[in-house]
């Protein structure tokens, strides 16, 4: 709540006109019984037609007014929802984008997608219905009680306990569905996921027919969150009828009391007329309010899941050293990480030393841990045990945008931005020439396939660049890598689906123009360790040996064997 109240102080004046105005709206609609009941008692029951036309006139000037604070209040209140909506919207992406690496893969895309939407939209209307109506129905409630006192007081406590029985009711219902509205927003986040995994793998699914399949998995987890919205809606769907019920025995029971004490003559008939009004309008405020507990429960719900976000404690640099000409001279320390608590280690007692302007080629089976170890590289993870050095400086000391400034990534799975191929190679150095765009595609093998395309560096890329091959997308990607022409070029396996020709372009490429680069390639093809200044052998997270690929070969069976599988057909494809 605190990040709520933070940003309605920003609107401090609109939040407190809404609700002031409607509460003058209130004040105007409880007078409105008193003039029909003087309109009853003075004018029509002594014929006095010129005072009948005078509280009619009365009555027209109280519904205008009315109708005028009305609207402005909710427009005020309409306003100030969307601002801080917007804000909190904002707020909750900046705060997604300072988050760790492991931070984000602990909360997960989907239900975070889910409260940038859903659960802020949520809170949108809580705050509208709040600034409506969190004060004015309770004041025409209770309001209404009291003018209902200035008429008759016995008759007066027939509302107190209507008042106080529905307000237990209300109280209960919030009670019991405030932790269940929790639990449907994370069945949702399930439900987006399952949406994302299919969408994203349609292509495998339809491959290996198992639509069927996928649509059950979806239809049970649909079902189990429509099973959970039905239990929670069935308790608030009683609470409109149940309003009804409530107030219109305790009418019953006014008129049967009320009508007696006209008959003996107790109360007038305008004064019956005036107590029927303020139950009526004690039922329509009540019926409201009822409306607005619902949704506001679900909105404390969704900002409770908001502020778990917010409230996310972001990795401190412990010194934030800025040095501008940082080295690229890596050290790696008796590095051990693992992802999960409780996981086998990705990683485990690392010991490497980098020098500025090294080419390291790493090669291992798929889970080595050779992506991991390109992630430390990069600060973008911390090691769980041991240390990284960036020259002599832990790199959890340094300024990671200063050091994320002077690196270059491209993975195997590059995503492409929706845009064009010039935005895409912007986001690697936004100040890009034309001819630096050039050159960076030249250098990634990519210019070829670009100035064939109509419109050249402004062709249209859509959403993770579905309109290109998969190895046009890799050379993209490492065209906005090159582009920056970084201290640390970190290439993971970003060449798999490229052909063995282009494949030994690009490796010509960085050994003749990038001689001052430090540059650590991850990649399974031998052609690429033979190139490497040092080859690192990974298995299941540890070191099996290293050295040059001749060294490899003399001493290490393991790189051999991977040499033998592989090493004469792409040699010989190269010749």
């Amino acid at each position: 709540m605190k990040e709520l109240f933070s940003l309605l102080k920003q609107y401090k004046a609109l939040a407190i006109l809404a609700p002031a105005f409607k509460m003058i709206e209130a004040v105007l609609e409880l007078f409105v019984p008193m003039v029909i009941a003087s309109m009853i008692d003075q004018g029509i029951a002594r014929g006095d037609f010129g005072y009948v036309q005078q509280s009619a006139v009365r009555l027209i000037v109280l519904a205008a007014a009315g109708l005028a604070f009305s609207v402005t209040a909710q427009y005020f209140s309409a306003y100030v929802a969307t601002e801080v909506s917007t804000k909190l919207r904002d707020r909750l992406f900046a705060k997604v984008q300072r988050l760790s690496y492991r931070q984000l893969d602990e909360v997960g895309a989907s239900t975070l997608i889910t409260r940038l939407s859903s659960d802020v939209n949520q809170v949108q209307v809580g705050i509208n219905f709040s600034l409506r109506l969190l004060l004015r129905s309770p004041f025409v409630v209770f309001g209404a009680m009291v003018m209902a006192f200035t008429i008759h007081v016995r008759i007066a406590f027939l509302f107190v306990v209507v008042i106080a029985i529905l307000a237990l009711c209300v109280s209960v219902v919030m009670h019991y569905n405030l932790p269940r509205y929790e639990g449907i927003q994370r069945r949702l986040d399930g439900l987006l996921m399952r949406t994302r995994q299919s969408l994203m793998g349609v292509r495998p699914i339809r491959a290996f027919g198992k639509e069927q399949l996928m649509e059950e998995d979806f239809v049970g987890e649909n079902d189990a969150m429509l099973s959970r919205q039905r239990r929670v809606g069935n308790i608030s769907g009683l609470m409109n009828p149940l309003t009804f019920v409530i107030v219109n025995g305790g009418l019953a029971v006014l008129l049967y009391l009320g009508g007696e004490k006209v008959n003996t003559g107790i109360l007038t008939q305008g004064e019956m007329v005036a107590l029927v009004n303020y139950i009526s309008q004690i039922l329509v405020e009540l019926v409201k309010f009822a409306n607005y507990i619902i949704t506001v429960t679900k909105s404390i719900a969704c900002e409770k899941r908001l502020e778990e976000v917010l409230c996310l404690k972001e990795v401190v640099r412990k010194g934030a050293v800025h040095h501008k000409d940082t080295t690229a001279a890596l050290t790696f320390d008796s590095v051990g990480f693992t992802y999960k608590e409780g996981a086998n280690p990705a990683l485990n007692q690392i010991d490497l030393s980098i020098k500025q302007g090294e080419k390291i080629g790493i090669i291992g089976g798929t889970g080595a841990g050779k992506s991991t170890l390109a992630q430390l590289a990069m600060g973008n993870y911390c090691a769980t045990s041991g240390n990284v050095f960036w020259g002599d400086t832990n790199i959890e000391d340094l300024d990671l945008n200063n050091v994320r400034k002077q690196i270059a990534w491209a993975e195997q799975k590059p995503l492409l931005f929706s845009g064009t191929i010039r935005s895409n190679l912007m986001m690697g150095k936004e100040d890009a020439s034309q001819e630096e765009m050039i050159a960076a595609l030249k250098g990634a093998q990519a210019y070829e396939f670009v100035k064939d395309l109509e419109d050249g560096l402004d062709a249209k890329v859509e959403q993770e660049g579905r309109n290109f091959s998969g190895g046009q997308r890799q050379r993209l990607s490492i065209a906005r890598a090159l582009i920056r022409r970084p201290k640390l070029l970190v290439l993971d396996d970003c060449t798999s689906a490229l052909d063995y020709a282009t494949d030994a372009a690009f490796r010509r490429y960085v050994q003749r123009e990038m001689k001052g680069t430090t540059v650590i390639w991850n990649s399974q093809r031998i052609s690429v360790m033979e190139h490497m200044d040092r080859v690192l052998l990974l298995k299941h997270g540890q070191v099996v040996d290293l050295g040059t690929h001749e060294q490899l070969l003399e001493r290490c069976r393991e790189y051999r064997e991977i040499y033998m599988a592989q090493g004469r057909k792409e040699a010989s494809y190269e010749s």
